[in-house]
């Protein structure tokens, strides 16, 4: 992000950052879908919720999982077929079933409803085109202070 420091000239480059942190995030995600691949790990895409068992009285050790499609799966082409041949929702049932919730930041509202209008979350900081003179940053996580 800096350079300059040859000439005296030292100047911050905010588009070197974003690229920077893409590209960072872009290998992250990169790395983790070739290893789920690799572990032979289907990956569906959608909401999903813990379905009731099927009281058959055979404990088989599964998981049952509905869920429902939300855009491409990302997760190869056995995924998106799998995903391909429902309709609504599809139950899954599997010995293991991993349920990773993801997540976006709740923006509160302030007693006067101002607060969105003056605050953004770290996904919206690194989209801005010019980086603010001045910000306050409010947390004390690693994103916090990315």
């Amino acid at each position: 992000g800096f350079s300059g420091y040859e000439s005296g000239a030292v100047r911050f480059d905010w588009g070197f950052i974003q690229r920077s942190r893409d590209a960072y995030i872009e290998r992250l995600n990169d790395i983790y879908d070739r290893n789920m691949i690799n572990s032979g790990v289907t990956r569906l895409t959608g909401k999903a919720s813990l379905a009731q068992s099927d009281n058959d009285g055979v404990d088989d050790g599964g998981v049952k999982v509905i869920v429902t499609p939300i855009g491409n799966s990302g997760g190869g082409q056995q995924s998106d077929q799998l995903m391909q041949q429902q309709q609504q929702h599809q139950t899954i049932k599997a010995k293991h079933i991993l349920l990773a919730t993801g997540g976006y930041p709740e923006m509160p509202q302030g007693t006067d409803g101002s607060i969105p209008r003056h605050a953004i979350s770290s996904d919206g900081f690194f989209e801005l085109e010019t980086l603010p003179r001045r910000a306050v940053v409010v947390g004390a996580g690693y994103i916090a202070v990315e």
